[in-house]
């Protein structure tokens, strides 16, 4: 890890903009004055040291949040270069990986090598990023260059790493593989309600979300969809996992812009038509 650092620090030392060179060195004061005076939070262009990826490899959130808040570009250049989301997973940052993810990074963007950050999670062990990227609805089916999916990898032999940590790691990312990757593959081929019911019951929020695009806009499933929040509320009491909780609002949000759409509120009162007009091409993909 060490080494891995050491490599990345000089590679900073050669990319670096003052705004970069502060962000490596978690000097958030210097950063807060470099982007008052209307420092590029995107310099330099091109390459995969810009500014957010410092802050990416050097696990520091609030700058990361401060780079975003000014107009980082969460996925970097366009093309085939690393995202910071994969740099935050090559060096284990769970609180920037969240950061990104929730600020809707591109969790299946790959590198030259085409290489996911799955792949990266899963190569390294870090159970904790796969099961964010997991929770996201990444895709666990895309191959690299060598043909190897992020299970795969979890396969391999482990060279220059810390092999009993990767390996307990690579382990239980295996499990969660095995129970995410069928009701993945079901959810892009025949999903039915049955499938959404088990997305909700074993908490891939990020699948429940892809699939509701999937389902046509009909009262029955306005109906549906109200007992499947009753199933999210269930496990949240049983397990108090929030993952569930964020679950039951996506389906309350959902089920308020199907309502108002069909021109009803969850009361059953109208609603006038030139509201309803406004929420017309209101979708599920753009909420947050």
């Amino acid at each position: 890890m060490k080494i891995v650092l050491l490599l990345t620090l000089l590679y900073a030392q050669a990319y670096a903009t003052e705004l970069t060179d502060a962000v490596a060195k978690k000097d958030r004061q210097k950063v807060q004055q470099l982007l008052a005076e209307g420092a590029d939070v995107n310099e330099p262009k091109g390459t995969d040291w810009a500014p957010l990826y410092a802050a990416a490899a050097f696990a520091d959130k609030e700058i990361a949040q401060l780079l975003l808040d000014k107009g980082a570009d969460i996925n970097g250049p366009i093309g085939t270069r690393p995202t910071p989301l994969f740099v935050a997973t090559s060096h284990n940052n769970i609180e920037v990986a969240k950061l990104l993810i929730d600020k809707g990074a591109d969790i299946n963007k790959y590198d030259l090598f085409r290489t996911t950050p799955f792949h990266r999670a899963a190569e390294k062990g870090n159970k904790e990023i796969a099961q964010l990227l997991i929770y996201a609805g990444a895709d666990p089916f895309i191959q690299n260059k060598e043909g190897k999916t992020a299970l795969d990898l979890t396969l391999q032999t482990v060279f220059g790493v810390p092999e009993k940590v990767v390996l307990g790691g690579r382990k239980e990312i295996q499990g969660m593989l095995e129970q995410y990757m069928p009701l993945f593959q079901e959810a892009q081929q025949k999903p039915t309600y049955d499938t959404l019911r088990k997305m909700i019951e074993r908490g891939y929020p990020g699948l429940v979300k892809q699939l509701l695009t999937k389902i046509p806009a009909t009262q029955e499933q306005i109906t549906q969809l109200t007992q499947l929040g009753k199933v999210a509320q269930a496990q949240f009491i049983a397990t108090n996992n929030p993952t569930y909780k964020q679950i039951g609002q996506i389906l309350k949000d959902y089920l308020s812009v199907l309502r108002l759409k069909d021109g009803t509120t969850a009361s059953g009162a109208r609603v006038p038509a030139e509201i309803t007009h406004l929420l017309a091409g209101y979708t599920l993909e753009d909420r947050e």
